[in-house]
């Protein structure tokens, strides 16, 4: 059970706190918990007459706007009044029908709660757009289904071949593929078949490495080792900073590495983007996918965190609040209105490496855009990312660090009690390799020599913090995996 739990938090390795209520259902249905669904279109005939299923179809079929790329909807026009009530009712028995776990809290139980949501018109087009959405995949053409079956069988049996290479908990999280078909699910599968070549090809690399790494890769482990950490960085003009989430050991040393990064020169200006504060909410584009999606993210719409905003925060709050009182400027990086599109375009499997890249792509622009606003003033500024492993980590395509090349950035991953997260070097080395055993105190491992840079990108970190557990939040942590 415990595992499990762990699964689903690391595997998050890029989710946000502000999704946990929406996403509850889903995890409780991953634990175990059986949520009976039935596709969109049998929901639709149960609920819909023939005459409301061919509004649907339309819509759905929409023609293709120049360039010949199909959206979804581009000829859906809301009805008003009592007509976009009759349409948003139909649309919300077949979901009750359904119990589609991404929606399973907003169902109604009762004929008061029905009144409410059907006077919450952005939340019932929301709604109406995800039926759209499972609708379109569902008349996509034979061929395409046909072809994404065989891009499937394809992968499955690359996955298979390479059984010894993908090992690492970290690559079973985000080297999955999505089973079920849609448009986004075969593109995400065509992006997968390339990254597990290229993962593997990375992994029997390091394996044919002289000692295969051994000797380039020094540990220093000791109560100043987050110290030792800081001044072999301050040199740095970037450094991302990757976690396994939910665990409060992390978000300590992150703070603490953070603030001392600051102290060392109080005069440079330190600017941390996070994936854990959202951007300015706006409301979600109806008549957009995941490709098309498009949010200005030019300075002025993203507002630099305060205090006073960290008090309705959950994640880590007591992390970033320590910061924030050292003078550490704190950036949002997530888009929740994209968050919500990925949801559904990814059946609930946020996890998936797709995902990973549009969100990956929308927090480059975001990033990009405020360093160049901040360096015509202070072009020494360190800029820092702090996000889940899956964003920052060397391995992946389309990557932050990937993003940034040209600023040569320091990826740091930090692991709590052993360096287990390591996937490239746990899945070359073997799980008892001597490397792994659990620390009592903070180590801080780098790679070193001529190579030290191929070594980075080839195993997925510069540098690798390991952070001994304290035992409240493991217990803490069995308690609430439990609960589940």
């Amino acid at each position: 059970m415990i595992k499990k739990f762990l699964c689903l938090a690391c595997c998050g390795l890029c989710m946000p706190l502000h999704a946990q209520k929406v996403l509850l259902p889903a995890v409780r249905a991953a634990g175990g918990k059986a949520v009976g669904q039935l596709t969109a279109g049998q929901t639709l005939q149960q609920v819909s007459s023939k005459a409301a299923l061919a509004r649907w179809q339309v819509q759905a079929n929409a023609p293709a706007p120049a360039g010949g790329k199909q959206v979804l909807g581009q000829a859906a026009v809301w009805p008003q009044g009592n007509g976009f009530k009759y349409q948003a009712n139909t649309v919300l028995a077949g979901l009750s029908s359904a119990r589609s776990p991404r929606y399973t809290t907003l169902l109604p139980e009762s004929t008061r709660q029905l009144v409410h949501l059907l006077n919450d018109k952005e939340r019932l087009k929301e709604l109406c757009w995800y039926m759209q959405r499972k609708l379109h995949d569902e008349l996509a053409p034979a061929q395409n289904k046909q072809q994404f079956e065989a891009s499937l069988q394809e992968l499955n049996q690359l996955l298979a071949e390479n059984k010894r290479w993908l090992t690492g908990l970290f690559s079973q999280a985000v080297l999955e593929p999505l089973y079920r078909y849609s448009q986004f699910a075969q593109q995400h599968n065509a992006l997968l078949l390339n990254t597990v070549q290229n993962f593997v090809r990375k992994m029997q690399w390091l394996d044919a490495y002289p000692q295969q790494g051994r000797a380039a890769l020094k540990t220093i482990s000791s109560d100043k080792a987050i110290s030792e950490l800081a001044q072999r960085l301050q040199h740095e003009k970037m450094i991302m900073l990757g976690e396994f989430h939910y665990l409060d050991e992390l978000q300590a040393a992150v703070a603490d590495l953070v603030i001392k990064l600051k102290q060392q020169n109080p005069s440079r200006r330190v600017v941390l983007f996070t994936e854990f504060m959202t951007l300015p909410r706006t409301r979600l584009p109806i008549n957009q996918t995941a490709d098309t999606y498009f949010r200005r993210v030019d300075s002025p719409n993203v507002p630099e965190v305060d205090s006073w905003q960290m008090k309705e925060k959950h994640y880590a709050k007591k992390a970033f609040l320590q910061m924030l009182v050292k003078q550490v400027e704190v950036y949002p990086l997530e888009d929740f209105e994209q968050f919500k599109l990925l949801q559904v375009e990814t059946q609930d499997h946020m996890n998936s490496l797709l995902s990973l890249v549009h969100r990956n792509k929308t927090w480059a622009r975001v990033m990009e855009n405020k360093m160049a606003e901040i360096r015509k003033t202070d072009p020494d500024a360190l800029f820092i990312v702090y996000a889940g492993k899956g964003h920052t980590s060397w391995l992946l395509p389309y990557s932050l660090p990937k993003f940034f090349a040209n600023e040569h950035p320091a990826v740091v991953e930090l692991a709590l009690s052993r360096p287990i997260n390591s996937d490239a070097l746990f899945t070359v080395w073997g799980k008892k390799d001597p490397f792994f055993k659990p620390y009592t105190t903070a180590a801080v491992s780098f790679w070193s020599g001529p190579d030290a840079r191929t070594l980075a990108e080839n195993s997925g970190f510069d540098y690798l913090l390991v952070v001994p557990h304290k035992i409240w939040p493991v217990l803490k942590r069995m308690y609430e995996a439990l609960r589940l």
